[in-house]
């Protein structure tokens, strides 16, 4: 099931002035070629960037982000790499699909999260454990965006944990006796040793969608045409509407998912309220799932739905977001309804659902600090 599409051919340097520069395989993300480059010569990649960039920490920063408007002019001399090769292995082609603004704020869309606090990761890199295990480890552009969560290639989960310890895949933080790509920065383990699990047809499937609409691709939901930003709006508009349906659960809520036949029980609680960007990889299979089936279903029988089930117009409009019109209009036009606030009363206990939300919040937190794994 190759539908993947390559953001870059890569690339070999010419009249180099580094005695050991890698070529930049097709597809590969620019940090990863950048710290395979330093490894080359036995160095941290945090000192390369030291040399290259000596005003700017890049590491404290989602440096695929950050590098779209780097100075590569430096780089491109001491590495014999077109600077127009290296801005193209960054995240710079994604934006111009995706038409967001650099630079980033908050949680780009449809590029993962890494969390960075310093050089601490709260979200690591994907990557594929078969690719890691049968040939040169190196991660790809396609595996930072969120609505990747399979192998093309190998059809597999894809991973972005030490199978060993546990800790979040951080290569920039490799020394340089590590050699290459393949081992966990915190214990040194094998990343190709995880364990090897297969992805549901749904998001694989979704996978292929999104794929083809950045190829061209304009049509789909039961024969709507749009251009490819408002196409990953509508897709983002769904994910936040299947999990607003999945935290209350309610009675209309469930009839209208099993009408377009999904499975609200297999929805996991965001109790977090997490971006899609921000979510673990298990969590983004089962939503991307969920959303490729009512793409599979149509507009048509999306509204049918929605007017059967009796679906709250304010609910699911505030839920989907004021700017996507054209899921709107395929809501139930009913009356909005009158909400009561009331005081909260701290002397009765908190409900189960905001102690995990705070637990929750605790777990990444400590996760970004190292204190557990």
């Amino acid at each position: 099931m190759d539908h993947r599409f390559l953001w870059h051919a890569g690339s070999r340097p010419v009249n180099q002035r580094w005695p050991l520069v890698p070529a930049l395989r097709g597809d590969e993300l620019f940090s990863s070629w950048l710290i395979r480059c330093s490894l080359c010569h036995a160095c941290d990649p945090l000192e390369i960037s030291h040399l290259l960039w000596p005003m700017r920490r890049i590491w404290t920063r989602d440096c695929d982000l950050s590098a779209c408007v780097l100075p590569m002019a430096e780089l491109s001399k001491h590495s014999g790499m077109a600077e127009r090769t290296l801005r193209e292995s960054t995240l710079e082609p994604v934006r111009r699909v995706l038409n967001f603004q650099l630079p980033p704020t908050s949680v780009t869309p449809w590029i993962l999260s890494q969390g960075s606090r310093n050089i601490s990761r709260a979200g690591g890199l994907q990557y594929c454990p078969v690719c890691f295990a049968e040939s040169l480890p190196f991660y790809r552009v396609q595996w930072r965006l969120a609505w990747y969560t399979s192998c093309p290639d190998h059809g597999v989960l894809l991973r972005d944990r030490c199978p060993h310890c546990q800790a979040i895949v951080s290569p920039h933080r490799l020394d340089y006796m590590a050699g290459d790509l393949s081992r966990c920065h915190a214990c040194g383990g094998v990343l190709g040793d995880a364990a090897i699990d297969s992805v549901e047809r749904g998001s694989q499937e979704l996978e292929a969608f999104a794929d083809s609409i950045v190829r061209g691709n304009q049509s789909g939901f039961g024969g709507l045409v749009m251009p490819a930003e408002e196409w990953f709006s509508l897709i983002r508009g769904l994910y936040r509407l299947m999990r607003a349906l999945a935290i209350h659960r309610t009675g209309p809520a469930r009839e209208f998912l099993g009408l377009l036949d999904v499975d609200i029980d297999a929805l996991p609680r965001a109790t977090l309220a997490l971006t899609l960007e921000c979510l673990p990889i298990p969590d983004r299979v089962a939503y991307l799932s969920a959303v490729n089936t009512i793409l599979s279903a149509g507009a048509a029988r999306f509204s049918a739905a929605a007017i059967s089930a009796c679906l709250c117009h304010s609910t699911c409009k505030a839920a989907i977001g004021r700017d996507l019109s054209c899921l709107s209009q395929l809501l139930p036009d009913t009356t909005p309804r009158r909400h009561v606030a009331c005081g909260s009363d701290r002397s009765r206990p908190r409900k189960r659902q905001s102690v995990v939300r705070a637990w929750l919040r605790f777990q990444r937190k400590a996760h970004r600090l190292g204190v557990i794994h």
